[in-house]
């Protein structure tokens, strides 16, 4: 038996709407490219670095690139006009400052981005120092990341029924 997650919008009468909004199924889909740019960055520093420093700085600054690409449609699917977050907002009032916090997160986030991609950019010659430090700044980011994602999905779960469908 296999379930399928489906996010359904509540209308004005607290009925579920039958096909999702042009914003959800916008923000359902980045999710997936945020989820698999957040992944390759954690293998890529998950890597070993002894011996290969430099190599590992640069696959995970590609990566990184990967991911503030990802975060920057993120943003621009959630916060943007006809958004994600206005449709939350204009539908479910209460929910305000629930959407005020994810808009702080993605300032911290895109900092945080700006504070790792530095680090590997000016790493040069990268040391065993360097790729500790590097690392723990991309796990924490990520760490940022996954929870950010987290309380997105309680926003859109508050926001929006859930209709779980089993099929065989």
């Amino acid at each position: 038996m296999r379930s399928v997650l489906r996010f359904v919008p509540v209308t004005a009468s607290n009925t579920p709407a039958d096909t999702p909004s042009p914003a959800l199924e916008a923000v359902r889909v980045q999710r997936e490219g945020l989820r698999a740019a957040s992944d390759a960055l954690e293998r890529a520093a998950a890597s070993p670095a002894p011996g290969r420093a430099e190599e590992w700085v640069e696959l995970v600054a590609e990566r990184l690139t990967a991911l503030e690409r990802a975060f920057a449609r993120h943003v621009e699917a959630t916060e943007g006009p006809g958004s994600l977050f206005d449709e939350v907002v204009g539908r479910a009032p209460r929910l305000a400052r629930q959407v005020d916090r994810l808009r702080a997160d993605h300032v911290a986030i895109n900092e945080a981005l700006g504070r790792v991609a530095a680090m590997t950019s000016t790493a040069g010659r990268a040391e065993r120092a360097d790729v500790d430090t590097i690392r723990a700044e991309v796990l924490g980011l990520l760490g940022r990341v996954a929870h950010h994602r987290s309380t997105g999905a309680d926003l859109l779960y508050e926001a929006y029924w859930v209709d779980v469908e089993a099929s065989d």
